[in-house]
């Protein structure tokens, strides 16, 4: 078609315009993106964006290339493309729901609910890594004159921010779209640190035309749902069974448990802390209260150990199986030492969906053998 007659190479570019539903029907990629409107529990982008990486990612590296690759560029609708095996996109509705999806389910959402945020939001598909790895990110774009445009990118995977000429991972751009327009990337050189995104500029960018766009019925919009819970009954149910965990698994290796509750709440702010920093990594962090608080619960003469984690669920027996698994976790579960006491803290944080992000800290203070 006309897109690969302007160079060779764009045969090789990641181009995706159509995408196949469960039902098997191919739809443009853009009916995947919607303007979400803000809701009261994620007041701003970078809350969004936090939000969206708490849905678990499936990894399926045989299958990226079929989910971003595929349905290539045409001048009409439906010319060939093709449904790949694991090649489908849930709906977001379906992705809502089940909480977990692809990168591509991960992308649209950021893209639809920045968009309600009033940003100039694109999902970007294209490659990453050291091996040109398909991939699919969000870009948002602020006028800065006529034809230039600050850039930014998001990670949906992370909810990380990135400039473009900034240390990302992202290598090339094959396209970017929205709820209403479709971009090929027609620029001799697609690096992702360089490539312009002024999409007006028809020299640098095809554009597919939106009447093609809008033949296909779209899904409806999506709402977020608030689902009410009690975090701090939650916080205290999964603080019991992960003590009883940790006593068990110290009683097996003949080792005696202490709690200390006093030092348990010390570290609830440090999970605050954490929290606050994962929705928008701008906030300095000042751990130094943090570390007055710890030292004058402990008393002197003795040392602290922390080993926080981040969940999405509330199973005690997957923490406890993370704990065990980390170097940093074990040495704390394992540890023997003159005048031990162990702390553990559970933080439960909230967002639309019934989606938590969880923190835990098993801590330990202890007077070092001299």
């Amino acid at each position: 078609n006309d897109y690969h007659a302007i160079r060779a190479s764009h045969r090789n570019r990641q181009v995706k315009v159509f995408a196949a539903t469960a039902s098997g029907r191919m739809v443009p990629v853009t009916h995947f993106i919607s303007i979400i409107g803000p809701d009261r529990s994620l007041e701003t982008p970078s809350a969004a964006a936090r939000f969206v990486s708490l849905f678990t990612l499936q990894r399926k590296e045989d299958t990226t290339a079929d989910l971003l690759g595929g349905g290539t560029y045409a001048s009409s609708m439906g010319s060939g493309a093709t449904t790949a095996a694991g090649a489908v996109w849930a709906s977001p509705f379906v992705f809502l729901t089940q909480k977990h999806g692809e990168v591509c389910n991960h992308a649209t959402l950021l893209c639809s609910l920045l968009l309600g945020f009033g940003l100039d939001a694109y999902c970007v598909v294209g490659t990453e890594g050291a091996d040109n790895q398909s991939h699919m990110w969000v870009a948002t774009r602020r006028r800065i004159t006529n034809t230039d445009f600050e850039v930014t990118y998001w990670e949906p995977t992370t909810g990380e921010r990135l400039p473009t000429n900034g240390a990302h991972n992202y290598q090339s751009v094959g396209c970017a779209f929205n709820h209403l327009n479709f971009f090929a990337n027609s620029q001799d050189n697609d690096r992702a640190v360089t490539t312009n995104f002024n999409f007006d500029d028809e020299a640098q960018w095809s554009p597919l035309n939106q009447l093609k766009l809008r033949m296909i019925p779209k899904f409806p919009n999506p709402s977020l749902l608030y689902i009410p819970v009690n975090t701090r009954l939650m916080e205290v149910e999964v603080e019991e069974k992960l003590k009883k965990l940790v006593k068990d698994y110290r009683d097996t290796i003949g080792l005696r448990t202490a709690w200390d509750e006093g030092l348990a709440s010390v570290t609830s702010q440090a999970l605050s802390s954490y929290e606050a920093q994962r929705t928008d990594p701008h906030i300095q962090a000042d751990p130094s209260t943090f570390h007055a608080c710890v030292k004058g619960t402990i008393g002197d003469g003795k040392t602290f150990k922390g080993f926080p984690i981040n969940v999405t669920h509330i199973s005690e027996a997957k923490i406890m199986s993370s704990m065990q698994a980390a170097a940093a976790g074990r040495e704390i579960l394992q540890l023997s030492a003159d005048d031990l006491k162990h702390a553990l803290r559970v933080k439960v944080f909230v967002f639309p969906e019934g989606v938590l992000s969880i923190w835990v800290m098993l801590s330990a203070k202890y007077r070092p053998l001299p």
